[in-house]
Parts: C-alpha cells; sequence; structure tokens
C-alpha cells in the first residue's frame, strides 16, 4: 500500500495535469483585452493602493512634466516679447517725432504744419499753417487761382522762401476747392469765407505783422478784404487786370485798397498787368506768363524782402 500511494499520487496528479494542460493553453490563447483585464483583478487582491499610488505616480509625473515646460514655455514668451520690443522701440521715436515735429527755419516743409478747417457760412474752408522755429513775428497769408490749388508752384515756391526768413505761411483753400468744385463761388462768398478764416488765425498765432496775398483770384479777394482783415502789407501774385482779350474790363480799382501792395505779373500775361500807382508797386517778370511757372525762384526772390517788411 505504501508502495501503490505514490504511484496513486502520481496517477491523480496527471489527470488534473490533463486538466491544466488546456487551461494553460486556453490561458495563452486568450486576448490581450482579456489578459489585461485579468491582471488588474490578480494585483488587487495582493495590493489595493497599488492603482492608486500608481495614479498619484503618473500625476506627479505629470506635473514635473509641466513644471519643467512652464519655464520653458515662460523663457519662449520672453524671448518673443523681446523680439517684438526692439520693433516697437524703433516705431516709438518715428511716431513721437512726427506727431511733435516742427518745421525747422530754412527747411522745406510743405507738409510740416497742422490741416486745420473752419466753418464759415458759405462752406467750410480749410487751411495749413506752417510756423518756423524761430518765428519772426510777421504772417503770410496766401490764396489759390480760381481753378487751382495751394500747390502753384508760385505760391510754394514763396511759401518756402518765407518759412526760411522766419515768416509763418498760411495756405488757405476756399470752401468751393474744399467741396470738390472747380468752378470759383461769387466773390462776396470768397470774401466771407477768407476773413472767417483771418479771424480763425488770429486766435490760433501770435503774430505781428500780416501779409496777405495769394495768386489770380487769391490776389484779388486778398485786395478786397485787406481793410477788413486788417493787413499791413499785399502780395498780390498774376493779379488778373481783366479776362483775357476783354481789356474794357478793368479791375484796377480792386487795387486801390489803401494797404501797401506788390505786383508781381509776367510780361505775357493774357490777363493784362497793372500800372503802378499810389501804394502800388508793379514788377514784371520778363517770360512769365499767367502761371509765373517759368522759374518760381525768381518769384520768391522778387517777393521776400517785402514779404518780411524789410
Amino acid at each position: 500500500m505504501a508502495g501503490l500511494a505514490p504511484a496513486a499520487k502520481a496517477a491523480g496528479l496527471a489527470p488534473a495535469a490533463k486538466k491544466a494542460a488546456p487551461a494553460k493553453k486556453a490561458a495563452a490563447q486568450a486576448s490581450p483585452a482579456a489578459k489585461a483585464a485579468a491582471a488588474p483583478r490578480k494585483a488587487a487582491p495582493a495590493n489595493k493602493a497599488a492603482p492608486a499610488n500608481k495614479a498619484a505616480a503618473a500625476k506627479k509625473t505629470s506635473a514635473a512634466k509641466l513644471a519643467g515646460l512652464a519655464p520653458a514655455a515662460k523663457a519662449a514668451g520672453q524671448t518673443a516679447a523681446a523680439k517684438k520690443a526692439p520693433a516697437a522701440a524703433k516705431k516709438t521715436p518715428a511716431a513721437k517725432a512726427a506727431k511733435t515735429a516742427k518745421p525747422a527755419a530754412g527747411a522745406r516743409s510743405r507738409a510740416g504744419g497742422p490741416v486745420r478747417e473752419v466753418e464759415t457760412r458759405v462752406g467750410v474752408a480749410r487751411y495749413r499753417l506752417d510756423v518756423p522755429d524761430p518765428h519772426g513775428g510777421v504772417l503770410l497769408v496766401l490764396g489759390h487761382g480760381a481753378g487751382g490749388d495751394v500747390d502753384a508752384s508760385d505760391l510754394v515756391a514763396v511759401h518756402d522762401a518765407a518759412l526760411a526768413r522766419g515768416v509763418a505761411v498760411a495756405l488757405v483753400t476756399q470752401p468751393y476747392r474744399v467741396a470738390g468744385r472747380r468752378a470759383p463761388a461769387p466773390a462776396g462768398q470768397l470774401d466771407e469765407a477768407w476773413l472767417a478764416v483771418i479771424e480763425h488765425l488770429r486766435a490760433s498765432l501770435a503774430f505781428s505783422w500780416l501779409v496777405v496775398g495769394g495768386r489770380s483770384s487769391g490776389a484779388r479777394v486778398a485786395c478786397r478784404t485787406a481793410q477788413e482783415a486788417g493787413a499791413d502789407r499785399i502780395l498780390a501774385l498774376a493779379f488778373p487786370l481783366h479776362p483775357p482779350g476783354k481789356p474794357e474790363k478793368s479791375r484796377a480799382e480792386e487795387l486801390d485798397s489803401g494797404v501797401p501792395t506788390l505786383v508781381l505779373n509776367g510780361d505775357r500775361d493774357t490777363f493784362g498787368v497793372p500800372q503802378p500807382r499810389p501804394g502800388v508797386t508793379v514788377r514784371v517778370l520778363p517770360g512769365e506768363t499767367h502761371g509765373l511757372s517759368k522759374n518760381p525762384a525768381a518769384v520768391a526772390a522778387a517777393a521776400i524782402d517785402f514779404v518780411a517788411g524789410e
């Protein structure tokens, strides 16, 4: 019997082994999902705290990674900001200079001064005021021709020469031109708008000497309103004595303002050339037409001493 026990034991184990073999084979053939599902079930009884510990460790690992990334992200942001900062620093002085710069004496500053609009009873007038540094106390106000603008070559030349001599210059655009029309308004409306701008300038700039003027139609406006404007002198560029071919329709009486006047006309001006009279000096520029555009520098040279009060 004792000898049979090992054999019986072995015989008893054999069937169990046979039963275990298929189980092992089935376990080996089990799907990864089943294995994964089985794994936690085995581990859980042994150590229930393991999943929690693993989760905590995972959180710590993520936090560590984020902590590591945060300085890098911050550094990257600071680098980007540092790259933008120099560009902004470069733009700032230029932007400030554009807003605060004044036309320097002797420099061409056709767009240097502020452009302002003046509400008048006959529409909105506009002027640009350029003040040199230093300003000598003289203000020159210039108006444009009937169908032109304040960028006419003779006006620009006188404007630049005046700034170089310390004279402030206002270039005035009549309401009809501001509105985009070329046909001039009636004389009364031109005069009214002009006087409204002069009044606005008196409130905007301190000056001791006022010279009014302009070219063609603008010269006529300056002459007609000189007394009411309180002008000290008149500069009349290309004064249109009469319509072309109609000398009988003279406008010479408009020059009799009682204010010292300098007339600059070309010898080929089809609008005629005024004759000198008391208080009115006439200078004829050879080769020039009504546009006074052949030699604008000569126009400015002829006008500047009179404008500056010399």
